[in-house]
């Protein structure tokens, strides 16, 4: 008898350890979103504060959705026009 409780109590300790890290990998999923999300709105307000024109491309040349606002006003464009083009 002690052997099948000290059996389930050793299932019921897996499973709660599985849940216990299937919590803590959700949270860690949040908390690089959130130090994603915080990175990305810094990078953005930079580039809205540089004074020169600024257009981000990525890594094939394509427009990101960030410009300064320097650079709508000199090129006299918006930004759905510019996204994703060469």
């Amino acid at each position: 008898m002690n052997l099948i409780k000290f059996n389930i109590m050793q299932v019921y300790l897996t499973i709660q350890k599985f849940y216990l890290f299937k919590i803590k990998s959700r949270f860690d999923v949040v908390r690089k979103t959130m130090v994603e999300i915080r990175t990305d709105r810094l990078f953005e307000n930079i580039v809205e504060t540089i004074r020169e024109p600024l257009l981000v491309l990525n890594s094939d040349l394509k427009v990101v959705s960030s410009a300064s606002r320097s650079f709508y006003e000199f090129f006299k464009v918006n930004l759905k026009r510019l996204w994703g083009s060469l």
